[in-house]
């Protein structure tokens, strides 16, 4: 799955509100960068594995309940 750009965007921003950080002045080493791209990345698949798990829960449930 693709990463969500503005979801990150927005997410980021708020951080940097919250600790008055201003953005002009950040700067995020390579390292940092792969590190949080990768982290990103670990959450997507747990949320795609637990929507799919949702999902294959709510069709057994639903093929249980026809029968």
């Amino acid at each position: 799955m693709q990463q969500n750009p503005r979801l990150t965007e927005m997410l980021v921003k708020k951080m940097m509100r919250k600790y008055n950080v201003d953005p002009s002045t950040v700067q995020v080493s390579d390292e940092d960068r792969e590190l949080l791209q990768s982290i990103i990345q670990e959450i997507q698949e747990e949320v795609n594995q637990f929507l799919e798990d949702q999902q294959a829960a709510d069709q057994g449930s639903t093929n249980s309940n026809n029968n």
